[in-house]
């Protein structure tokens, strides 16, 4: 997907993240999440209990879980056994994942850009990134890979926020 100059160069880039008074942010629960993940001192009864009190997020993680990508013989109903199967990484990446496709809505801004497009498109390259990771042989990198896919194109958000009518044009 090819931007261009959407903003009008560095400078009006600038401007733009400087003028936003509130940019959309992740929850406090995917930031806690993070948090918790990169602390070698917490548990998994700490993230356990941390993802439990988010119904979204919980119903997030066990359908992840139960998809056909992981093929387990039998539908997984406990948080605590789907945060064992899938990995601290790969909680962690959910929850951005899915705090992220909050902040990408939006619909359509005209003829040419639509949020959800966006979206799609960031997911694609998210999992392309981790797919080139993991060919390279550097399996260690894979999740920040797909994350610097995932938050690639984060700047067009910043855009539609500062000036939705002159991204539009």
């Amino acid at each position: 997907m090819d931007h261009g100059n959407v903003g009008g160069g560095h400078d009006a880039a600038i401007s733009a993240v400087q003028d936003i008074s509130h940019i959309a942010t992740l929850p406090e629960v995917t930031v806690q999440i993070i948090e918790m993940v990169e602390d070698p001192g917490s548990s998994a009864r700490d993230l356990h209990r941390l993802i439990s009190a988010d119904p979204a997020l919980t119903a997030r993680m066990l359908k992840v879980v139960n998809s056909a990508f992981y093929g387990l013989p039998r539908q997984i109903a406990s948080i605590n056994r789907a945060v064992s199967l899938l990995g601290l990484n790969a909680v962690k990446n959910i929850a951005i994942a899915a705090s992220l496709a909050k902040l990408f809505r939006g619909g359509s801004v005209g003829p040419h850009f639509d949020a959800h497009h966006l979206w799609a498109h960031s997911c694609a390259t998210a999992a392309a990134a981790r797919t080139v990771a993991n060919a390279s042989g550097r399996k260690g990198v894979a999740d920040e890979a797909f994350l610097a896919g995932l938050v690639h194109d984060v700047g067009i958000l910043v855009e539609l926020q500062h000036d939705r009518a002159r991204f539009a044009a």
